[in-house]
């Protein structure tokens, strides 16, 4: 089951590379066709890899290779991105989301012991649902507590942009990405739980923290207008 992880992580890159080939502007109309074929030979091949993981049944290891793969891909479609748009960035404010996203890391990974078993729960919104049944506001509470750790980091990304408003699709695709490495490296080394609901709450998170900071870039743009 934990081969779903791969899975998602594939759409997020998807995402990512849709994004930054049909719809950026450098792109000309009249190569279309080079965009569809690149979409189609990056699906094409990890369509082929996930099969395999799929059929076989391949091990960790290789489950573990396809994330860091498709998180390479990710990662490189996002320097481009800032390579042609350098002016947007604001550097100060990108270091502290860089630093901060690394103390998400050391947080989730770097201090944690390791179990003697590993622990994987794929049902989406299980931990959430549970918690309204029985009336636990431990699991309630801890589901928030995930989603609160990225706050900070949409908001973090939305300063880090200095014209124009980050997308959200940018913000699911970072926060997605980053959780699904993140509960990997948790079952692949064996620390803590690899938890769909978290991958939920930390992508949620983001996105809701992206949505605050543009109401504050508002609010603050009002205040220096006036």
């Amino acid at each position: 089951m934990e081969n779903i992880l791969p899975f998602i992580n594939c759409i997020f890159t998807a995402i990512c590379l849709w994004k930054f080939i049909v719809v950026g502007n450098r792109w000309r109309a009249r190569k279309l066709k080079v965009r569809a074929a690149f979409i189609a030979i990056y699906l094409g091949v990890l369509f082929l890899l996930l099969l395999y993981m799929w059929l076989v049944g391949a091990s960790m290891l290789f489950m573990f290779f396809v994330v860091l793969l498709t998180d390479a891909i990710g990662i490189i479609v996002c320097i481009q991105q800032l390579k042609y748009r350098r002016w947007m960035i604001n550097t100060s404010w990108f270091a502290l989301f860089i630093i901060y996203a690394l103390m998400i890391l050391l947080i989730t990974l770097g201090i944690r012991d390791t179990r003697s078993e590993r622990v994987i729960q794929l049902i989406p919104f299980h931990a959430l649902l549970l918690a309204i049944r029985t009336g636990n506001v431990y699991m309630f509470l801890h589901f928030l507590d995930n989603g609160g750790m990225f706050l900070p980091l949409g908001i973090l990304f939305t300063c880090s942009i200095k014209k124009g408003l980050p997308g959200l699709i940018n913000a699911l695709v970072i926060g997605g990405m980053l959780s699904v490495t993140i509960e990997t490296l948790q079952l692949y080394f064996n620390l803590g739980q690899c938890d769909m609901d978290d991958i939920i709450a930390n992508t949620a998170g983001m996105v809701i923290g992206t949505v605050v900071g543009i109401k504050l870039r508002h609010v603050a743009y009002e205040i220096i207008d006036v």
